[in-house]
């Protein structure tokens, strides 16, 4: 059986927050894994995979990547993932 699109999004939300919580990145081997299932996400809800896309992008530390992944000005809360995940390693 094939995971929903929405219990998917929920799995790679929760996976990128734990690396903004714990204030680590992930190895590239889980990066190119997260860009995948982003990649697939998109083809099912665009907006989903953009979103996680972004979310991606903050904890490779582009920020200009992130903006443009996810459409629109990044708020206070994005602010704070961006930094908490590449400026206290």
């Amino acid at each position: 059986m094939t995971a929903q699109p929405e219990s998917i999004l929920n799995q790679l939300v929760e996976q990128l927050s734990e690396y903004a919580k714990s204030y680590t990145k992930p190895d590239e081997f889980t990066l190119r894994r997260l860009k995948n299932e982003a990649t697939m996400l998109m083809k099912v809800n665009a907006a989903e995979g953009a979103m996680i896309r972004g979310m991606i992008a903050c904890l490779e530390g582009d920020l200009d990547e992130c903006e443009n992944s996810m459409g629109f000005q990044l708020n206070s809360i994005m602010i704070l993932f961006f930094f908490r995940t590449t400026h206290y390693h």
